[in-house]
């Protein structure tokens, strides 16, 4: 088992048991449900959980980071 599969069941969980936290402090099967399903969501919008895109896909769960159109800081007109 990789790392990445650790992180991600480590943040599972953690979302499970805070969700049942909420769900027994308000007592409700339902509030527990939607406080894990939440909070599961926001951490795969978030970047916490980063479920395996593929094979060959990149470090950073297949997101591509570098800019090859970006220009450099330099101005691209001289100044005379």
């Amino acid at each position: 088992m990789g790392a990445r599969q650790k992180l991600n069941g480590i943040t599972i969980q953690a979302c499970l048991i805070v969700g049942g936290v909420i769900g027994l402090v308000l007592q409700s099967w339902l509030v527990f449900f939607l406080a894990s399903a939440v909070l599961l969501g926001l951490s795969l919008y978030g970047g916490e959980i980063r479920p395996n895109i593929g094979r060959g896909a990149s470090s950073s769960g297949g997101r591509s980071f570098h800019n090859s159109s970006k220009r450099s800081s330099r101005s691209t007109t001289r100044r005379r």
